[in-house]
């Protein structure tokens, strides 16, 4: 590690003692590398086996082994480390508040390994020791008190039914017939003794419903008669096994209306392929199960899954040889279980994560907990009782005719006759198209269908309450989206279609051919809503943290602060000036003409902050009696308030214009602060509901109280107080004079990560769906892994299964030698299997032709030619440019026109545009001159004299020299600019100063261009070079699966369209905008 130069993380199984290894015995590896100056070095590695890290006790040896290895390696001290595992062993002694687990040997591990991220993080320059401290040591304590660190050590919210307490190791019995006391044996009591309820296993559909073993005084309870099936004799409400009593924790009372769940109507998360073709409603429960070794049979369907994995090839041919693989014997969909996972799922992991991502691929944001593959399954009349409300998706993976699913609906339009009875709902086309439906409140069936029907269904289970944080981890892990919490209830929801995410064709993408131009037709159920998802508005955003959370959280954000914000925001920040109308006329807007799923504001606390009070400190701008700013305030400080107030008075409209329009608003200000006596939130009090919280609860090293005012119940989700710290950073005022509060202005991960939460449920809640995350742009020397398209001509022309009474004969390849029955020569046996009576099942894959793969390959699209790497904001761009006139495109015009149609305010700027800019700026003329007059000669300025008057000469700018009288005498008034000189690289640059005299203030940019990467460059080039050349009709997908269909304006043949690639740059630094000359005197 050392000689690398890299910190790397050490497991704890692998920090052996010596007598350890030479009782196990240990092994040499051998490799050759090259150190860091170049140098062929052989490595030889000492591998051992792995040490007991199952105790405290041992893992604190463990620990200790580690410690001095890296105090001998010079990589860390000692100390520190020691340091490290005490506080892992304090929190481990910690006791948990009700409802809360206990910190396990496995929590601390996760947190050890996130310690050594977050160290490697510190010392990218390298962990050598150069010429003064271990680079390890100076980052210890900032990463030991960091709260990405701090967040794994909290205690975690227990489960329905579980214990606060571990439960207790097994004791390994060596002999048959251990003694107990007395040396006579375990003894009649022992056997008789009731079990406790650490040791009963609660069945899993009673542990859905949140069931216990035990009645508070410890007493058994029957899990039969909750099942409805004891029919053991009962005397006072007990039979052999237990109480008769209800087993719902807290409750325990004699139920009169039968038993809690009734035989087979248990919920379940799976269902095999020889059940039904839609998610089943009587599956059966199956115990949970520990982690299976991985058998042959599972083999090669995981290699095939992480081939395609891999390769990012997620499409259903690739599906199709992986179904083919899986053996019949096994649940094919690897799908999780309400209170565990199945064995099956986790002997194919890889199969796990090759179908939840085809998942993904047709629907990004879609939620489920289990996936099912059916071949050939018929349906009938039913409903998914058992599941969640969040929708089913049907997803094709063979060619088909027919095989609909008529989904029963008041508002639906079609009519099917099935069995005398007439039902009215949809008819959903699956065999063209994936679809989602309400399968938990609608009935369904499916309809008959001519060729082999092989479905994707992907859905949510319900009741998950009972499923552990450790299973919901792994879950996760294997790709399932699993929701946040239960969703129980819910309306009917119309089905959706998804158009352009058929994983059958994944070539789709530019067409040529001629085609009428029609309108876009968007395929969303929100027309206007963008494929980044329903929008989330940041005002006074300062960093963008919850922006910047919320775009990976699938939403299109809007942070909005002023130009002189001193935070480093994290996106890209709209620059508005809050204090004016404007700013808000701007909002308005946005707030009528887009889906918006939530306003959030933290408007600025500086002069409301409780921290003025303390003494000595700032002074106090706000009190009771004067809300609105003392009059003593200093003019620097009036300022300021006047500047506040207008935000907080334009703040209270807005709150209530977003109640007119049914938006939801969050306001966030410390709890203490004095924001919320202003007036001008009176309505906000009386129509939001509070929730507060301390950010030490998120993660954060203070204890720093936050008030959350909402328009919407599900702000009560981030109410969150401290969990017990016990060591927390100061307030006041640090070494450099900065005070603290202003270090913690930022939301921690954590709170934003709660807020998401908050948004999300609104979202669900007004059935807008969430968007894909940000596109992932190009990166300089880092590429992602596997392949950049998914292939396009698959391996095998086809697959064929034949029972043979022998193995075939093969080449080395595996490839047969001679054809048989139907399968020719050549072709290669992916699986066999041995049935009864001596048969054999083969499945083949059968090769194309050198011909067919060159016909099929000439019919394939360049992926140039399927825009599938371009963000979408990209590809409208180039669909305005080929299908809109040149002259549309006129840059002033087309701003006008848009401005126009936006509504904007400031219609007069596109006249001044195009005519002469006008400027308004403040006479500063006394004081200017008064500053100059006062400055010390420079030693540039003789130079700087020189290149001001060969400027005037030659390039025409300037005019002069001249005497301020003479100025005087000449205008009637006009605004100095102070010059000024710097040297770069050698040379001198002038420097006019428009900030001083404030002319810098009279315009703004509030906007910057986004620099593409190469890749989007010539992608973007390319299909315009083939449309000026081929002119025809163009058709875009989105993201959103929005198609953009048109023709290529017919104005860019008559103009003879040239392509021109130019750099922008500002000329010698200036804006290149048209003056007056009346505004000569102001520049």
């Amino acid at each position: 590690m050392y000689e690398s130069d890299r910190l790397q993380y050490i497991e704890w199984v692998s920090c052996v003692s010596r007598q350890h290894e030479l009782l196990t015995g240990q092994k040499k590896d051998s490799s050759v590398s090259f150190d860091n100056t170049g140098a062929l070095k052989i490595n030889t590695k000492t591998v051992s086996q792995p040490c007991d890290v199952s105790t405290d006790m041992m893992v604190r040896y463990a620990l200790v082994r580690r410690g001095l290895a890296l105090e001998q390696a010079n990589i860390l001290a000692y100390s520190n480390h020691d340091s490290l595992v005490e506080k892992y062993m304090a929190a481990r002694l910690l006791d948990p508040p009700p409802g809360y687990a206990r910190i396990g040997l496995k929590q601390i591990e996760t947190d050890d390994r996130q310690f050594f991220v977050l160290m490697a993080e510190k010392t990218r320059g390298g962990i050598m020791v150069k010429g003064g401290a271990r680079p390890c040591d100076d980052h210890f304590a900032s990463v030991l008190s960091s709260s990405e660190f701090l967040q794994y050590l909290r205690h975690r919210p227990l489960a329905a039914g579980a214990s606060s307490e571990e439960p207790p190791a097994k004791v390994q019995r060596t002999g048959k017939g251990e003694k107990g006391k007395g040396g006579k044996g375990r003894g009649k009591a022992s056997s008789q003794r009731a079990p406790s309820s650490t040791n009963m296993r609660v069945p899993a559909e009673l542990l859905a419903m949140g069931c216990v073993a035990c009645a508070p005084k410890g007493h058994r309870l029957c899990f039969d008669y909750s099942l409805g099936k004891c029919q053991l004799p009962t005397q006072n409400q007990r039979c052999a096994k237990g109480l008769h009593l209800c087993a719902i924790k807290s409750c325990h009372k004699a139920s009169s209306g039968g038993p809690l769940v009734r035989t087979g109507e248990a919920q379940s998360a799976g269902i095999s392929p020889s059940s039904m073709a839609d998610p089943p409603d009587n599956p059966v429960i199956e115990p949970p199960s520990k982690v299976a070794k991985t058998s042959d049979p599972h083999a090669l369907a995981n290699a095939l899954a992480s081939q395609f994995c891999s390769e990012a090839s997620f499409n259903a041919d690739n599906a199709l040889k992986i179904f083919a693989a899986c053996p019949d014997d096994n649940v094919v969909p690897l799908a999780s279980r309400v209170t565990g996972i199945r064995t099956v799922s986790r002997s194919m992991p890889d199969v796990c994560q090759f179908f939840c991502a085809c998942v993904r691929q047709v629907a990004p944001s879609f939620q489920f907990t289990t996936v099912v593959i059916t071949q050939d399954m018929k349906s009938p009349v039913h409903q998914d009782c058992f599941n969640s409300s969040l929708p089913n998706l049907l997803v094709p993976l063979t060619t088909f005719t027919g095989g609909h699913v008529f989904v029963e609906h008041p508002e639906g339009q079609d009519k099917h006759l099935l069995d005398g009875q007439e039902f009215v709902g949809f008819r959903l086309d699956c065999d063209q198209a994936p679809w989602s439906f309400d399968a938990k409140h609608c009935r369904h069936f499916t309809l008959d269908w001519e060729g082999s029907r092989v479905m994707l269904v992907a859905f949510t289970v319900g009741h998950l309450a009972g499923l552990s944080d450790a299973d919901q981890q792994e879950l996760t892990s294997l790709g399932f989206s699993l929701p946040r919490e239960d969703v129980q209830r819910g309306p009917k929801f119309l089905p959706f279609r998804y158009t352009n995410n058929d994983i059958r064709c994944c070539n789709a993408g530019v067409a040529t051919d001629t085609a009428p131009r029609i309108p876009v037709v968007p395929s969303a159920p929100y027309g206007d809503l963008p494929g980044e998802g329903p929008l989330l508005i940041e005002i006074c955003a300062g960093s963008a943290s919850l922006s910047h959370a919320a775009v990976q959280r699938g939403f299109s954000v809007m942070p909005i602060d002023h130009a002189h914000n001193r935070r480093r925001p994290k996106c890209k920040i709209v620059t508005l000036d809050l204090s004016k109308k404007h700013a808000w006329d701007i909002l308005e807007f946005v707030i009528k003409n887009r889906k918006v799923v939530l306003a959030f504001a933290a408007p600025p606390c500086g002069a409301c902050s409780a921290a003025r009070n303390i003494r000595p400190g700032p002074p106090i701008l706000r009190t009771k009696q004067f809300p609105w700013g003392v009059p003593w305030a200093s003019r620097t400080d009036w300022l300021k308030l006047q500047a506040a107030n207008a935000i907080y008075q334009f703040l209270g409209d807005f709150i209530q214009l977003c109640d007119k329009h049914s938006v939801a608003w969050c306001l966030e200000n410390p709890t203490n602060s004095a924001i919320w006596t202003i007036p001008c939130f009176a309505y906000a009090l009386a129509h939001g509901i509070f929730a507060h919280c301390q950010a030490c609860a998120f993660g954060s090293g203070r204890d720093k109280r936050t008030s959350f005012l909402c328009s919407h119940s599900a702000i009560a989700h981030i109410s969150r107080m401290c969990p017990g710290c016990s060591v927390r950073e100061p307030w006041g005022v640090d070494s450099q004079g900065t005070f603290n509060t202003s270090k913690k202005a930022e939301y921690p991960p954590g709170m934003c990560q709660a807020l998401c939460d908050v948004a999300e449920a609104i979202a669900a809640e007004q059935q807008l769906p969430l968007g894909a995350a940000q596109p992932v742009l190009a990166k300089a020397h880092r590429q992602a892994r596997g392949r950049l398209h998914p292939q396009l001509v698959s391996e095998y022309a086809h697959i064929l299964r034949r029972t043979l009474p022998r193995l075939p004969a093969l080449s080395s390849k595996q490839c047969i030698t001679n054809a048989v029955i139907d399968v020719p020569s050549g072709s290669k046996l992916i699986r066999s299997e041995k049935k009864g009576d001596g048969l054999w099942l083969c499945i083949f894959g059968v090769y194309r032709s050198f011909d067919q793969f060159v016909l099929e390959a000439q019919s394939l699209l360049h992926p140039f030619d399927t825009l599938a790497q371009l963000p979408d904001y990209l590809i409208k761009a180039l669909f305005e440019q080929l299908t809109l006139s040149p002259m549309q495109l006129s840059k002033t015009l087309l701003l006008q026109e848009m401005a126009a149609e936006i509504d904007w305010p400031d219609r007069d700027f596109f006249t001044e545009l195009m005519d002469e800019l006008m400027l308004q700026s403040p006479s500063l003329k006394a004081m200017i001159l008064d500053s100059i007059s006062r400055a010390s000669p420079g030693e540039h300025d003789a130079e700087l004299f020189d290149l001001t008057l060969k400027e005037a000469s030659s390039k025409g700018w300037l005019q002069g020299p001249y005497a301020p009288h003479q100025l005087d005498s000449m205008m009637h008034t006009w605004l100095p600019v102070r010059r000024f000189c710097v040297v770069q690289k050698g040379k001198l640059r002038a420097i006019d100063d428009f900030k001083e005299n404030l002319l810098n203030n009279t315009c703004c940019v509030a906007e910057k261009i986004v620099l593409q990467a190469i890749d989007h460059i010539i992608w973007s080039l390319n299909v315009l070079c083939h449309f000026y050349r081929s002119r025809g009709a163009c058709d875009f997908s989105l993201s959103s699966g929005q198609r953009l269909v048109g023709l290529v304006h017919p104005d860019w043949e008559r103009v003879g369209a040239e392509l021109k690639v130019s750099s922008i740059d500002l000329k010698s630094a200036y804006k290149q905008l048209p003056l007056s000359p009346c505004e000569y005197d102001k520049t």
